[in-house]
């Protein structure tokens, strides 16, 4: 999938901005006071929320974005001001007098989110009825209008933005909020959460249920389809006269979920507005919120992210990879703090010392790599007459164990040169050796990686197999 189009959108985002506010520090003991944890905060980060945190994700994959909302007067108005201002967003914002900024103040210790104090307006003392104005003029210069409605005012009276949209022929997505849908009638997609759309439909048995309400609600409210986020199980996409289509989760690890929703719904719209099939939009929207989980509070998730993600999912479904390919790959599983584990070998007529080595490594982490000796290596490393099978023999062996992740064939005697381009977590050895004396251990070491002797098993070798048929 070519992720270059992605520069060719243009979106208009109408919604309730906010800004996230992190206090991060170290706790080490309990107050005095009361049975709470006292947090020595030492660093303090802005961040931009909402339908803010939409634009920011939507701009930082290169498409033009106009963003409308509004802000107090006041010091969190400025904050988020800035920021949207650093961002090179296009921001159509209010301010209004005595009015609130919306803000989400998280306290975080040892990446743990400890509390949370919101700040915001109530949603019946907000008059909105400028942002309506503004909205109206904006549409028409726009191909698709993403709505983000946090139920905090700035779109109250939201069927009138859709009416103007949809007189105007223009694609609207929105990402929803409350007990109804029906103020959203007439839109194009609208992007729930399984939550949300549990609060709406009612609970659903299966599958099966789950379709049929999803259905009936693109139908009554005329929607084009109905975008389903639902965590571990991934996205579901309804379309009336389609086929359903379920989408796993990219997510390896599940981090922190603050804001995936914004950048689903940014990432989305950006695809659909460059033109991208629906199927692959919604396949560019979960390798972003892939990556927004894994990492710490709202984040926008640029290109390089979706190129090093679709790169990671090619080459993960194909076993034996390069150098280039495998770097790459590497490279977004750290992004997502993912382990990798590094172990390598002959593997000449495998057996079972082999396979509890191979296991013993892919435990200690979440990925494993092994690298295998090519022909002349081996030959180098064992002598005339091995190996007995040839690489490609090997490799399609390996090939069907499940706990081997990529393969990689290298030509020399030790695999250090892939070791320092790959900077593995953890290197494995098997064996009965002393990790100190191997030629790897000094390298792994030198930037914090770790090594590892697998458990040895006893009376299996290759060249004990070998002799013992030579000798029957």
């Amino acid at each position: 999938m070519n992720l270059d189009n992605l520069a060719k959108a243009k979106i208009l985002v109408i919604g309730d901005v906010m800004l996230d506010q992190y206090w991060l520090g170290e706790t080490s003991r309990i107050s005095p006071e009361a049975p709470v944890p006292v947090i020595n905060i030492e660093e303090m980060e802005n961040r931009l929320g909402g339908a803010a945190n939409v634009a920011a994700n939507a701009i930082s994959v290169g498409a033009a974005v106009t963003l409308i909302g509004m802000v107090g007067h006041d010091e969190n108005g400025e904050r988020l001001l800035e920021l949207l201002d650093a961002a090179n967003i296009d921001a159509r914002i209010l301010r209004k007098e005595n009015y609130r900024t919306s803000t989400k103040l998280r306290v975080v210790s040892r990446n743990q989110q400890l509390l949370r104090l919101d700040h915001e307006n109530g949603r019946e003392e907000t008059d909105n009825t400028e942002i309506l104005e503004v909205c109206e003029q904006q549409i028409s210069e726009h191909g698709t209008i993403v709505i983000s409605d946090y139920d905090k005012g700035a779109v109250a009276g939201v069927e009138r933005i859709i009416e103007a949209a949809h007189k105007a022929g223009k694609r609207i997505i929105v990402d929803p909020k409350g007990a109804s849908f029906d103020k959203y009638k007439n839109a194009s997609i609208i992007t729930p959460n399984y939550q949300e759309f549990r609060q709406v439909a009612g609970e659903c048995r299966d599958e099966e249920e789950l379709e049929d309400k999803a259905l009936g609600i693109c139908k009554e409210l005329n929607l084009d389809a109905l975008l389903i986020t639902r965590s571990e199980h991934g996205m579901s996409l309804f379309a009336q006269g389609q086929p359903t289509r379920h989408f796993p989760t990219q997510a390896k690890e599940v981090y922190d979920v603050t804001g995936a929703g914004d950048t689903v719904v940014g990432l989305f719209a950006s695809a659909l507005s460059a033109d991208y099939p629906i199927a692959d939009a919604v396949k560019i929207a979960n390798l972003g919120a892939g990556v927004a989980v894994s990492r710490l509070g709202t984040v926008a998730v640029t290109a390089e992210d979706l190129s090093f993600s679709l790169q990671a999912s090619v080459t993960r479904g194909k076993r034996v990879a390069d150098l280039d390919e495998l770097k790459r790959a590497v490279a977004v599983l750290r992004r997502n703090n993912e382990k990798i584990v590094f172990t390598n070998g002959c593997f000449d007529l495998i057996h079972r010392g082999h396979i509890a080595c191979l296991r013993d490594a892919k435990s200690r982490g979440d990925h494993l790599i092994v690298a295998i000796n090519d022909d002349a290596s081996v030959k180098s490393i064992k002598g005339n007459g091995r190996p007995v099978c040839s690489l490609q023999n090997r490799i399609e062996v390996l090939e069907e164990l499940s706990c081997i992740d990529w393969l990689i064939p290298f030509s020399e005697d030790t695999p250090l040169t892939l070791i320092e381009e790959l900077k593995p977590d953890v290197y494995v050895k098997g064996g009965d050796y002393e990790k100190e004396k191997l030629a790897e251990y000094e390298l792994v070491s030198s930037y914090g990686g770790e090594v590892v002797i697998s458990p040895y098993v006893e009376g299996c070798s290759t060249t004990s197999i070998i002799d013992s048929i030579s000798n029957a």
